[in-house]
């Protein structure tokens, strides 16, 4: 949460968080799956431990796991800063299926469809995304390893890779212009 109040308070166009689903179908913001907190050994699974059980355990900062709800309860404060949802990989079709129903009737929910846009590096989460999400939303695909027209042929309308691998495929940029898509680089 402090992350994305920076990013307001800096004016930022978008602030990027991961998105995962609890073992008990709560959607929550964390990082790549793990809950960073170091004093918990071994470091919870977001994907394998209740909702209940990670809000129990403290930040470094002092905060706790938030829930979608809260995040973008925080986002509407300032929307001029986008939230840019990294739904991530859950291991199977069907949870990602209901990762991506429950992130996109969440964000109906709080009317907060013009200010969010859609990041996923698993292809299933791209087509979900592409298949469910309102008309116009901004779905880039992250992982890097599939050419633009691919990424296009998904149905996607941008691709979010690492520099290196633009660097190793000097025309995807090209490419990718060409054929409508967003490019983001980091």
């Amino acid at each position: 949460m402090s992350a994305l109040k920076a990013a307001q308070k800096l004016k930022v166009y978008g602030s990027e968080c991961d998105v995962n689903l609890t073992k008990d179908g709560e959607v929550v913001i964390a990082q790549s799956g793990w809950h960073p907190s170091s004093k918990v050994k071994p470091r919870a699974n977001v994907q394998g431990s209740t909702y209940a059980k990670l809000s129990e355990i403290p930040f470094a900062n002092g905060e706790h796991i938030c829930t979608l709800e809260e995040y973008l309860k925080r986002a509407a404060k300032k929307p001029a800063t986008k939230l840019i949802l990294d739904l991530r990989d859950q291991g199977r079709p069907q949870r990602e299926t209901e990762l991506v129903e429950a992130v996109l009737s969440i964000v109906s929910k709080a009317k907060m469809e013009n200010n969010v846009e859609y990041i996923a590096n698993h292809p299933w989460v791209c087509f979900e995304l592409v298949k469910k999400a309102p008309k116009g939303t901004k779905i880039a695909y992250i992982n890097g390893n599939y050419d633009p027209k691919y990424v296009a042929a998904m149905g996607c309308t941008g691709i979010s890779y690492p520099i290196s691998k633009l660097k190793k495929s000097k025309d995807w940029i090209k490419q990718a212009h060409k054929l409508g898509l967003t490019v983001n680089a980091w």
